[in-house]
C-alpha cells in the first residue's frame, strides 16, 4: 500500500526503530521512496527523544507529540496536528 501513496506518516516511537520485522519494511520502503521517488513523509515522535532517531533520520524534524501524552492537553494535541497537516500540504 505505501507505493500507492505520494505522502506518509511515519509514528516514532524507541519500539519502531529497534522492531526487525513490519516497522523494518516499512522504514526500507519509505526512505527509497523518498530518495528515488521522492515522495514525502512526515514523522511523529510519540515517546522517547531525539536520542532515539537513527542517523539517517537525524536531519528530519518530527511533529513532537511527547508533551501531549503527559499533558492530554487539546491546545498541545491540536498545535501538533496543525504541525502534521503543513507537512502533508507541502
Amino acid at each position: 500500500m505505501l507505493d500507492s501513496y505520494d505522502k506518509s506518516i511515519m509514528i516514532w516511537t524507541p519500539d519502531y526503530f529497534e522492531e526487525i520485522g513490519w516497522a523494518q519494511i516499512e522504514k526500507n520502503t519509505i526512505m527509497r521512496q523518498r530518495i528515488y521517488d521522492g515522495k514525502r513523509f512526515v514523522p511523529i515522535i510519540l515517546r522517547g527523544d531525539r536520542s532515539i532517531i537513527p542517523s539517517i533520520f537525524q536531519d528530519y524534524v518530527p511533529a513532537d507529540f511527547i508533551n501531549y501524552g503527559i499533558n492530554r492537553s487539546q491546545e498541545i494535541f491540536n498545535k501538533k496536528m496543525l504541525e502534521v497537516i503543513k507537512g502533508l500540504r507541502k
